[in-house]
């Protein structure tokens, strides 16, 4: 039986996507990694709050939703970094 990752294991996954985006574009613009790193401050605020069993997590999630979607309308290769998320 293949066992379901946790909501923190999902977390880390994300996370872990956001670091390579931020590593492996050498053509980001300090904006867009400012921008994806306060995604990452989020999503590890967002872990902690789990952690400790608080569920009131809906405006973190939402924040860290409108920041990908800004990041994805930002950028002009949005082909090059959905391949880099699959």
């Amino acid at each position: 039986m293949v066992k379901k990752p946790t909501n923190y294991q999902n977390i880390d996954r994300l996370i872990h996507g956001i670091k390579s985006i931020i590593e492996d574009r050498c053509s980001l613009l300090d904006e867009d990694v400012n921008l994806l790193n306060e995604v990452i401050a989020l999503l590890e605020k967002l872990k902690r709050k789990r952690k400790k069993g608080r569920t009131d997590n809906i405006d973190l999630m939402v924040k860290v939703v409108e920041l990908l979607t800004k990041f994805l309308l930002m950028s002009n290769e949005i082909n090059h970094v959905v391949d880099l998320l699959k």
